[in-house]
C-alpha cells in the first residue's frame, strides 16, 4: 500500500507538468484499417534473443542484434523486455494479468516505441508459448540459451491498438510510440504465476487520456 501511494505522488508531480502519459485505457478506438501497413514487428524464426539480465532481476537485454521494430518507415532498434503485473494497460476498464513491454529505440533521435502483450492463465502446460516463456525463465535462472523471439509473442500479433505516450517507469520521458497487442498470450497457470514472481513490475496507474485518441486496426465488437 505504501509503495502505491509513493507512485501516486510521484505520478501526481509528473501528471501537472506533462500531458501525454502511460498507460492508458484502451476503449472507443479509432478505426483506422491502414495502421497495419504502417508497423513491421520485423523478427523472424531464424533469429535468436540471448537471454540477459540487466541485473536488476526484472529486465531481460535485448543486444540489438534482432531485426528492428519499423514504424511509419523509421527503425526502432530492441533493447530489452519487462514485465508488469497486473497489467498497466486496460482494455475498456478491465485488466490482464500481466503485460509484456517489448521497449525499442532509434539511434538517431532517442525516440521510443514499446509493444505491449497482455498475459493470462488461460493456457495449457507444454503449448508453444508455455514452453517458451518457462524456457526464458529457465535460463535466467541458470544461464546460457537463447530463444527465438517470435516466440514471445501472440499467435496473431496483426491486431493492435496505437496511440502517443511515455514511459511507464521513471523518468516518464514522453515521445513514446505505443503499439499494444489485442490477442493476449496464454500461459499455463503455474508458468504465469512463477512469472509473476520472478519477473513482475509494480503497475503505473492508468492515466488521463486528454486530447489524443486511441486507434485500431480492427473494428471492435464489445
Amino acid at each position: 500500500m505504501h509503495i502505491r501511494q509513493r507512485s501516486s505522488s510521484l505520478n501526481a508531480i509528473h501528471q501537472s507538468q506533462r500531458s501525454q502519459q502511460s498507460p492508458v485505457n484502451l476503449e472507443d478506438p479509432v478505426y483506422a484499417p491502414l495502421l497495419g501497413d504502417q508497423v513491421d514487428i520485423g523478427w523472424s524464426r531464424s533469429e535468436q534473443i540471448p537471454v540477459i539480465t540487466d541485473g536488476d532481476s526484472h529486465s531481460i537485454v535485448m543486444p540489438g542484434e534482432q531485426s528492428p521494430l519499423t514504424l511509419r518507415g523509421k527503425a526502432f532498434e530492441p533493447k530489452g523486455l519487462h514485465f508488469h503485473s497486473p497489467s498497466e494497460h486496460l482494455v475498456h476498464g478491465k485488466s490482464y494479468p500481466m503485460e509484456m513491454h517489448i521497449v525499442h529505440q532509434n539511434e538517431q533521435d532517442g525516440s521510443r516505441a514499446v509493444i505491449g502483450v497482455f498475459l493470462d492463465g488461460a493456457g495449457e502446460s507444454g503449448s508453444v508459448s508455455d514452453r517458451a516463456f518457462s524456457s526464458l525463465l529457465d535460463s535466467l535462472e541458470k544461464g546460457g540459451k537463447s530463444l527465438p523471439p517470435t516466440d514471445l509473442l501472440p499467435r496473431e500479433s496483426h491486431k493492435f491498438y496505437r496511440y502517443e505516450g511515455s514511459l511507464t517507469t521513471t523518468p516518464f520521458d514522453e515521445n513514446v510510440s505505443w503499439m499494444v497487442l489485442k490477442e493476449p498470450i496464454h500461459l499455463a497457470p503455474e508458468t504465469l504465476a512463477r512469472l509473476k514472481e520472478e519477473r513482475g513490475h509494480e503497475a503505473r496507474e492508468v492515466q488521463e487520456l486528454n486530447r489524443r485518441h486511441i486507434l485500431a486496426n480492427f473494428r471492435e465488437t464489445v
